[in-house]
């Protein structure tokens, strides 16, 4: 791989990073449950463009960065910031070098919401509440969340990737 092309994917991938922080830092919304944010818009295309690796370091440097910038009075926890990196590489996996249809997208969402907002999240919600005696509670309002958050991220992905496809291989291709 040449140094051009090294250096286009390190800015493409420094403005998706920069892009995701100002969705979920500054353009959410925030209920006393979870949080709602376009920010998976970015880390999909970042995982989707480069592959899961590039897509996990995008979110993690994202959560991280996003942290920096405004953590909303949160504490830093690292199982949040490895859900960000899950979130990459999920998408990575999912959508790298592939077609984006909806079952593709949709397998995507559900298997992430699933394995890392769910199971994972409730566990890091419970720790971060007080104890593992919590998950099930923690379990049951991201459940709510997810019902209400996969079906938008699976419609805004499809129509995301279906919008922009000719201006991502132009992009990769320039």
């Amino acid at each position: 791989m040449s140094k051009t092309t090294n250096l286009r994917r390190m800015i493409i991938l420094a403005f998706l990073i920069a892009l995701n922080i100002v969705l979920v830092r500054l353009l959410s919304f925030q209920t006393p449950v979870s949080r709602l944010d376009f920010g998976f818009l970015p880390i999909s295309m970042a995982g989707a463009m480069f592959g899961p690796i590039w897509g996990g370091i995008a979110g993690g440097l994202a959560d991280i960065g996003g942290m920096l910038f405004n953590s909303k009075g949160m504490a830093f926890f690292f199982g949040w910031t490895l859900n960000a990196i899950l979130h990459g590489v999920f998408y990575g996996l999912f959508l790298y070098q592939k077609k984006k249809t909806l079952v593709r997208i949709l397998l995507c969402v559900i298997l992430k919401g699933i394995l890392i907002d769910l199971l994972l999240g409730s566990i890091w919600g419970a720790i971060f509440r007080g104890g593992m005696h919590l998950v099930g509670a923690v379990l049951w309002e991201r459940l709510i969340v997810f019902l209400i958050k996969a079906p938008l991220e699976i419609i805004m992905g499809y129509i995301f990737f279906h919008a922009l496809s000719p201006q991502v291989k132009e992009l990769k291709e320039v």
